[in-house]
């Protein structure tokens, strides 16, 4: 008898302090959502120890491309940009000096307000870039030569769509 209150004793405390994390979790990360990752089924070279805690990007879906630098544009991306639909989406928001949360057609990858992203789809997709293959913490910069087209977008954001390949 008293081993089996031993063992519910510990496993309450277990239970308790777990509780205690994802309430924490959820407090320090409000509407960026707690990052939902299944432990068992991470791809290869993910560190579990190097999971963020918050889903969400802090500056969510937008950027705004007066505190934007970008790498240099290669030839195929002038050509693409250069033959790219433009339409109100894509144009006003430069022209006018709004935050632009449309496609991009431009360089590869850039960093905006100390963030990196990178474009990663055909029709101008982009998103924001994160460490440990996306799961990890979002990947800082002061300029946009310390960001890469070769970077993880960020996993694990499905619900506040503030990040991953899309526009």
């Amino acid at each position: 008898m008293k081993f089996t209150t031993v063992i519910l004793l510990v496993a309450a405390h277990i239970t308790g302090g777990l509780t205690a994390a994802v309430s924490s979790a959820a407090a320090e990360c409000g509407p960026l959502g707690v990052l939902e990752i299944d432990l068992n089924n991470l791809p290869a070279g993910v560190d579990p120890n190097a999971l963020r805690q918050c889903a969400g990007h802090p500056l969510g879906r937008t950027r705004d491309l007066k505190k934007t630098t970008y790498t240099p544009l290669t030839i195929e991306e002038i050509e693409k940009a250069q033959n790219a639909k433009l339409d109100a989406r894509s144009v006003i928001p430069v022209l006018s000096g709004r935050v632009a949360n449309a496609c991009w057609f431009g360089a590869s990858s850039g960093c905006t307000d100390g963030y990196c992203w990178k474009s990663c789809g055909n029709n101008g997709e982009w998103c924001w870039t994160a460490a440990n293959g996306g799961s990890g913490k979002w990947l800082q910069c002061n300029s946009a030569n310390q960001c890469g087209s070769g970077e993880a977008c960020g996993k694990g954001c499905k619900k506040s769509k503030s990040c991953g390949c899309s526009c």
